[in-house]
């Protein structure tokens, strides 16, 4: 299981995806920003983004990317940070 960042423009103003967020929350993701989620998964970035796709519109961004825990630096996340550690760790 690698962990992944999944960030998002929804372009569309006012735009809210309950479906986006429900599926995030589905494979176990939490949100660290506005519109950036943690989630550890067994796909690929490609997969992941595959699966992620079905819930944004044509015109919206996506970004899945591979955190490397040593390479990766917070502050001021949704979540505490001992529960964004336990999540690079594992």
């Amino acid at each position: 299981m690698k962990p992944y960042l999944v960030s998002f423009d929804l372009m569309k103003e006012g735009q809210q995806y309950a479906a986006l967020n429900e599926r995030l929350r589905a494979l176990g993701a939490v949100k660290l920003l506005y519109s950036q989620w943690v989630v550890l998964s067994g796909q690929t970035a490609l997969d992941l983004t595959k699966d992620l796709l079905r819930f944004v519109d044509g015109n919206d961004r996506l970004l899945v990317n591979v955190l490397v825990p040593s390479q990766t630096a917070f502050y001021g996340l949704l979540v505490p940070n001992e529960q964004f550690q336990h999540i690079l760790a594992a």
